[in-house]
This record gives structure tokens, C-alpha cells and sequence, in this order.
């Protein structure tokens, strides 16, 4: 698990007041719905990745890579 971080990000006066003036139990729940919200719009390292991993699939697909030929070649020393 991530250890959490703190950010800043600048919101309208009364949202701050009102989150300022929540219980504990609200605010764990705005912050979970904060994250999740950040999470779907912001890319991470691992979309990051798995991008990365699709474009080199694609990549070797156009240049002829089937799963057969990579098959192939993982059990060329066995």
C-alpha cells in the first residue's frame, strides 16, 4: 500500500469551510472519494506501463509477432 501523501489544491472558500468543519468519519470518506476521483482522471506509472506494453505488442504484431512465433522462441532453449 501507498503511504499517503499530502497535497494542495485550491477549491472554492465555502467547500473549504465545510470540509474544514466535517467529522473525521466525513473527511475519510471525502478524501476516499477524492483519491478515487484522481485516480480515473490521472494517469499512474502502471497505465503508464501497461501503454508502454501495448504499443510494443502492437509493434510486434505489425511486424509479423504471433503468439506461436514467441512461443517458439521462449522454448528455443529448452
Amino acid at each position: 500500500m501507498n503511504t499517503p501523501e499530502l497535497i494542495t489544491i485550491p477549491i472554492a472558500a465555502d467547500l473549504a469551510h465545510a470540509y474544514s468543519n466535517a467529522s473525521s468519519e466525513e473527511k475519510i470518506k471525502i478524501q476516499a472519494q477524492v483519491e478515487h476521483l484522481l485516480r480515473e482522471m490521472l494517469p499512474t506509472t502502471s497505465q503508464t506501463l501497461q501503454s508502454v506494453v501495448h504499443e510494443l505488442s502492437q509493434k510486434a504484431a505489425d511486424r509479423g509477432m504471433t503468439p506461436e512465433i514467441l512461443e517458439e522462441l521462449l522454448n528455443e532453449n529448452e
